[in-house]
């Protein structure tokens, strides 16, 4: 089976259990992000999950990443380190609200 999870934590455990509560021997592996390429005269792009087959940047027009939209709700006191992690991810901020005058909803894409 392959499994995805919301953190290191929750894999974890998940993982501790399988071992312990049913004896299962469980390979661990860092997840893929694929990305699309779109190849130089082709009509169609291609899926590449693996970083080793990613095509020469000169045989390809432009690549396509994953991107989310992400909602934070957080304390006030957080907001200014929040707001420099998703800049320093490439986040671009779309709205923020403030809840109450001690919470406050940003979103990025």
């Amino acid at each position: 089976f392959r499994c995805g999870f919301l953190g290191l934590l929750h894999m974890d455990v998940f993982r501790q259990r399988l071992e312990t509560e049913h004896e299962a021997d469980v390979i661990i592996t860092t997840p893929t992000v694929p990305y699309k390429a779109l190849p130089v005269g082709k009509a169609y792009s291609i899926t590449i999950s693996n970083p080793s087959n990613f095509p020469d940047p000169s045989d390809v027009e432009y690549y396509e990443e994953p991107i989310i939209h992400a909602t934070v709700i957080t304390p006030v006191q957080y907001m200014g380190p929040i707001m420099e992690l998703c800049k320093a991810r490439r986040g671009d901020q779309t709205d923020m609200e403030y809840l109450e005058w001690d919470q406050v909803l940003i979103k990025y894409t």
